[in-house]
């Protein structure tokens, strides 16, 4: 009988996105682009621009804890960052990569503000200065619109599969 740690196979985030797409109402290439997005596919998993969110789908400590409650799992770890998607995205109910990313970057309350927000509006009377300081890629920019408009972007370049990293055995195809 062969022992757990010798039938182990590491997951990816192919694999995390995968599965978090069988089981919400996100696509599978929606989910990659939220990883895309927020940890370049699992490249940063690690607190960035001092702040405490972590893991594949950069989750706050605070909002893990309200999803899993006295759940004591890393949050690198691939398993726990899937099980956490699935249990937001079903909590809030996001109807695209567009809406969930704003909700998960904005948080439910401030992500809703900016969905019913016109195009319009200015970006400052809409989300917090300090929001728009800690993201300046995506809301340092006038309105909601342009705001929208780089977070699509960002999406689309977020779900490029050529940055997602290889499952282990398509690293030897071709050989």
């Amino acid at each position: 009988m062969q022992n757990r740690k010798e039938t182990y196979v590491e997951k990816t985030p192919n694999d995390i996105y995968r599965d978090v797409g069988n089981e919400t109402d996100l696509t599978t290439d929606e989910v990659a682009s939220i990883g895309g997005v927020e940890s370049q596919h699992g490249k940063y998993n690690s607190p960035m621009a001092g702040g405490s969110a972590r893991g594949l789908f950069q989750f706050q400590p605070k909002t893990a804890e309200a999803l899993s409650p006295g759940s004591s799992e890393s949050l690198e770890d691939l398993n726990t960052q899937s099980k956490l998607m699935k249990l937001y995205l079903q909590k809030n109910e996001a109807e695209s990569a567009e809406d969930a990313f704003i909700k998960h970057n904005l948080g439910n309350r401030g992500g809703n503000r900016f969905l019913e927000a016109t195009d319009d509006a200015l970006i400052s009377t809409v989300i917090p200065a300090r929001v728009i300081r800690a993201n300046p890629g995506i809301y340092q920019v006038k309105t909601v619109g342009e705001a929208r408009q780089k977070i699509k972007e960002k999406l689309k370049k977020g779900s490029d599969s050529s940055k997602v990293i290889p499952n282990f055995e398509d690293l030897f195809k071709g050989e």
